[in-house]
């Protein structure tokens, strides 16, 4: 894997004049036509609010206005800011192919972890709608570097569920009447990642993740214990499997998401960070080479912790 120096002389490489001047342009255009939209809705809100002698008509209007001009900054926004979803498409098979160089992989922007492997994981809950993005495949390569056939998937996902809230209201006449809302709860949003091993692993160890079977252990890296709760079926294995250099992988990943859960049972080893945008741009302000942090940051962390396992024996049954 390439160095963070390494990398960052890379994407210097991908900054040009045309792009920052692009933002330049976008930010300007963005400013002007953001402000002529909200100077002639207030001017037309406050004639038709001067015209109304209501007080209460009054504040409804200036209500209104508030709302419509929180539309139209999204509206101006996504129609005339800077196109980051476009800038990431064109520079991403560049990133991928610089950083992943001496792996076998394959990426796509609009496809994400299918449903069923969703639904058969530990972490899967009742749900309504399933979406995602930026789904990454890995070749996880056998001992003398070959292509195997087990690969690293990751890929956003943004899971809902509908449910309902029964309120009761009294009308004018001191009716009471039964209404129902209906209102969208995420069930989970962030990074998914799962990978399926030729063989199994000698127990079940769960992070921040009690599986069946399994009871809680501690360390002697007290801050370990602390951020991350650790189950394992059996004991022994599981400090085999949770090597020195393993938990500062974890803990380096978890300051990172805020929501790490990790899951190895059988040959499966499944994980997920709640709190992950995977290959999100940081500090588009500048527009040089820091925007591009997490993307080095995302892979060489995650595609970290699978090769550390992959590479423990102590850790498979053989």
């Amino acid at each position: 894997m390439v160095s963070k120096i390494e990398f960052q002389d890379f994407v210097k490489t991908l900054i040009t004049d045309d792009d920052k001047e692009g933002l330049r342009k976008a930010k300007i255009k963005f400013g002007i036509i953001l402000s002529v939209v909200l100077i002639l809705e207030a001017v037309g809100f406050t004639i038709l609010a001067l015209s109304v002698e209501n007080q209460m008509l009054k504040i409804v209007l200036f209500i209104f206005m508030a709302v419509m001009m929180l539309i139209s900054y999204f509206i101006v926004r996504h129609n005339h800011a800077f196109n980051w979803s476009k800038y990431k498409e064109q520079i991403m098979p560049k990133i991928l192919n610089f950083l992943l160089k001496d792996y076998k992989y394959e990426y796509s922007m609009d496809k994400y972890i299918p449903e069923d492997v969703f639904e058969k994981s530990p972490f899967a809950d009742k749900y309504d709608e399933y979406c995602g993005e930026d789904l990454l495949s890995i070749n996880v390569p056998n001992d003398d570097d070959t292509p195997s056939n087990t690969w690293f998937h990751i890929s956003d996902l943004s899971v809902t569920k509908q449910e309902e809230r029964v309120h009761y209201v009294v009308d004018q006449y001191g009716n009471s009447h039964r209404e129902i809302d209906h209102y969208t709860v995420s069930v989970f949003k962030g990074a998914f990642a799962h990978v399926t091993f030729p063989v199994m692993f000698k127990c079940t160890l769960g992070i921040n993740c009690e599986l069946n079977g399994t009871k809680k252990i501690n360390f002697e890296d007290v801050d370990f214990n602390k951020e991350l709760k650790t189950y394992a079926d059996k004991e022994l294995e599981a400090f085999l499997v949770l090597t020195p250099d393993l938990i500062n992988k974890l803990k380096v990943l978890n300051i990172r998401t805020k929501g790490l859960k990790l899951a190895m049972y059988d040959n499966k080893l499944v994980f997920t960070m709640s709190k992950l945008n995977l290959f999100e741009f940081k500090n588009k302000k500048n527009f040089d080479e820091s925007m591009f942090e997490n993307f080095y940051d995302d892979i060489t962390s995650i595609l970290g912790i699978v090769t550390e396992i992959k590479n423990n024996n102590k850790v498979f049954k053989f």
